[in-house]
């Protein structure tokens, strides 16, 4: 009963601080519900924190943190973009992806860690179960590297081009 009052409340005050951006304005905190939803989270740019409850998206950018419970996935992420039990996804990544599963449809500078890892060039690192990148380094069960020693390899994977 005290758990769910509180969920209550903490939803109620994400509503209430969630200030309708006009196109150019930036936001400290951003609450998002669903995918684009509020309709402010389609194309904003937050310096701070957006918070998913359990969903947020967009193809704005995130300079700061991009956290949810199920999904983030803003285009841009210059930070970090955490999934308590989901999946990150952007377009450009400078910073940490945490997640089950972590994909950059470009090129990411900075590292994912989670149970699948999904990246195209790739400065920095990956740690994960299944690895999958065009470049970069990468620790984990399997490792699919376009340009590493081995294009598949166990255990960990470089690229040497």
């Amino acid at each position: 009963m005290k758990r769910s009052v509180l969920i209550i409340i903490a939803l109620a005050v994400c509503a209430m601080l969630n200030v309708h951006l006009q196109a150019g304005q930036v936001a400290i905190f951003q609450p998002g519900y669903w995918f684009n939803y509020p309709a402010e989270t389609a194309d904003s740019k937050v310096d701070g924190l957006k918070l998913g409850l359990p969903i947020c998206s967009g193809q704005g950018s995130v300079e700061g943190m991009e956290l949810s419970i199920f999904c983030s996935a803003t285009d841009k992420i210059s930070g970090l973009q955490w999934a308590f039990i989901g999946i990150t996804a952007c377009k450009e990544l400078n910073g940490t992806q945490l997640g089950l599963l972590n994909a950059v449809a470009g090129d990411a500078k900075g590292g994912q860690i989670g149970m699948i890892n999904i990246a195209g060039r790739l400065a920095g690192i990956q740690l994960g179960i299944v690895n999958s990148v065009k470049h970069g380094l990468q620790f984990g069960l399997i490792n699919i590297n376009e340009d590493g020693w081995l294009p598949v390899c166990i255990l960990f994977n470089f690229s040497v081009k």
